[in-house]
C-alpha cells in the first residue's frame, strides 16, 4: 500500500510539475510583455529577499513531517495531535516572525537596488510579497500533515488547480491593466485561497483534529525533533545561499 501511494504520489508530482513549468513560461512572457523586464528584476529580488527570511523555518516542516510518520502509521491520534499543536505554535510563530522582520526591512529596501528608474509602488508591492510568504505558515501546518500521511497526490491536485486558476486571472489583469501591484494582489489571494482550501480538507479528513484535548510532547519527544532541526539547519542555510541570492546581488551590483 505505502509502495503504491509513493508510486501515486511520484507520478502526479511529475506531471503537475511540467503543467506547472509551462504555466510558468507562458505568465513570465506576459509579464515581460506588459510590465517590462524591470519589473521581472524586482520580482525577482524581492522574492530572494522573502526566500532569505524564510531561513527562519530552519527546516521545522521537515523535522515534524519525519515525526509523524510513525504515528500516521501505527493510527496515533494522540501523538499525532500532539505534534500537530507543536506544528501549528511553531509556524504561527515563524509566520509573525517573517511578517514583522519583512516590514521591519522594509526602510532599508532601496539598499539593495542600484537604481529604481520609473518604478512605482515599489514598498507596496514589497509589502504584498511580505504578506504572501507569511500567509503560507498560518495554514500549511495543517495540510503537511496529508504529505506525511503520503497523500500529497490530493495536495498537488487542488494545489495546481487554484495555481492554474489565479495565473489565468493574472494574465488577464497584466493584459488589462499592465499593473504589478494588483497582480500581487491576485496572487496573495491565490496563496490564501489554496492554503485555506487545503487545511478545511485535512480537517475532514482527519476528524481527530478537531478535539481540543491535546496532550503536549514529552521533553524526550522534543529533544529529538530539535535534533531533527539542527540537522536540516545547515543544509537549508547553504541552500538559501546558494539559490536565493543572485538577484540581491545583481541588484546591488549592477541594477534590477
Amino acid at each position: 500500500m505505502r509502495v503504491e501511494k509513493s508510486i501515486k504520489n511520484t507520478t502526479i508530482s511529475v506531471i503537475f510539475h511540467i503543467i506547472g513549468l509551462i504555466i510558468n513560461f507562458i505568465v513570465r512572457n506576459f509579464f515581460i510583455k506588459y510590465l517590462g523586464s524591470e519589473y521581472l528584476g524586482l520580482n525577482g529580488l524581492l522574492t530572494n529577499i522573502l526566500q532569505v527570511l524564510s531561513l527562519a523555518e530552519l527546516g521545522v516542516g521537515e523535522a515534524i513531517n519525519y515525526s509523524l510518520y510513525k504515528p500516521l502509521a501505527k493510527e496515533d491520534k494522540e501523538k499525532c495531535k500532539s505534534l500537530m499543536l507543536l506544528y501549528k505554535k511553531l509556524y504561527t510563530s515563524i509566520g509573525i516572525f517573517i511578517t514583522i522582520a519583512g516590514l521591519l526591512f522594509m526602510p532599508f529596501l532601496h539598499l539593495l537596488i542600484k537604481d529604481m528608474g520609473n518604478l512605482e509602488n515599489v514598498y507596496l508591492i514589497y509589502v504584498l510579497f511580505v504578506f504572501n510568504t507569511s500567509i503560507s505558515y498560518f495554514y500549511s501546518y495543517r495540510w503537511n500533515l496529508m504529505v506525511a500521511d503520503q497523500k500529497k497526490y490530493i495536495v498537488n491536485i487542488y494545489r495546481y488547480m487554484i495555481y492554474s486558476l489565479f495565473k489565468v486571472f493574472q494574465i488577464l489583469y497584466l493584459i488589462l491593466r499592465k499593473d504589478l501591484v494588483g497582480y500581487m494582489v491576485i496572487q496573495v489571494c491565490s496563496t490564501f485561497v489554496e492554503n485555506f482550501i487545503l487545511s478545511e480538507i485535512t480537517k475532514r479528513k482527519y476528524i481527530f483534529l478537531n478535539n481540543k484535548e491535546v496532550k503536549e510532547l514529552d521533553n524526550r519527544e522534543k529533544k529529538d525533533i530539535t535534533t531533527n532541526i539542527k540537522a536540516m539547519m545547515m543544509h537549508k542555510i547553504g541552500n538559501t545561499l546558494i539559490n536565493s541570492t543572485d538577484n540581491i546581488l545583481i541588484s546591488k551590483m549592477i541594477g534590477l
